[in-house]
């Protein structure tokens, strides 16, 4: 795939991504889960197409069918894009808006960088860059999709970051404490020693 190729389509896509900031369509209808779960298989298919392809190390195809390939790719990521746009302009509020904005850029960011990578393909690299946006449609599922969801998943974060630290702190503070023995052990031994020499002196 040639250099200007592959940048006009990552270009597409960042522009599907700015996108995002600009939904504001409050009555659109977001999508069944049905309907994700099909657009995520495609784009997984799709990109394990571009690894059979260009990743398992055999005879380079031609440039037509890796754009084929690309084109098959963008087309679900760009309806990944919209379909979310949906999710995003249906209402969401603030925490919903930034959730959609991470769960689009786990998908769409690491296709960029398996595009880039088919300029100068390398096995190791496409193979990497395809197991990234995998696991990006994996989160993508998991993620919310309204409002409550986003809430209580932003909660759950705050709450489990919160424990995190209080634990931090006691492991800290035992830490400290141990030290802090631990001197006075040794301020014990030195006292100690310092009696049987005065005692040794006086006999």
């Amino acid at each position: 795939m040639d250099s200007a190729a592959a940048d006009a389509a990552v270009e597409s896509l960042q522009a599907a991504i700015d996108a995002l900031k600009n939904a504001s369509t409050a009555d659109a209808t977001p999508p069944s889960q049905e309907q994700l779960s099909a657009l995520c298989a495609k784009i997984k298919a799709d990109a394990g197409k571009i690894g059979v392809m260009l990743g398992a190390g055999g005879p380079p195809p031609s440039t037509k069918e890796v754009e084929s390939l690309v084109g098959d790719f963008m087309q679900g990521l760009l309806a990944f894009c919209a379909t979310h746009q949906q999710i995003r302009g249906s209402g969401a509020g603030p925490t919903l808006k930034e959730a959609v904005g991470k769960t689009v850029k786990s998908v769409v960011e690491p296709s960029q960088d398996l595009i880039r990578a088919l300029v100068e393909p390398n096995p190791d690299t496409i193979r990497h860059c395809i197991g990234q946006v995998w696991a990006g449609l994996e989160a993508s599922l998991k993620a919310a999709h309204d409002n409550k969801g986003a809430l209580f998943r932003a909660l759950g974060a705050a709450i489990k970051a919160i424990k995190d630290a209080v634990r931090e702190m006691q492991e800290l503070e035992q830490e400290l404490a141990e030290g802090s023995g631990g001197e006075d052990e040794e301020e014990e031994e030195e006292d100690d020693r310092d009696d049987v020499i005065r005692g040794g002196g006086g006999s």
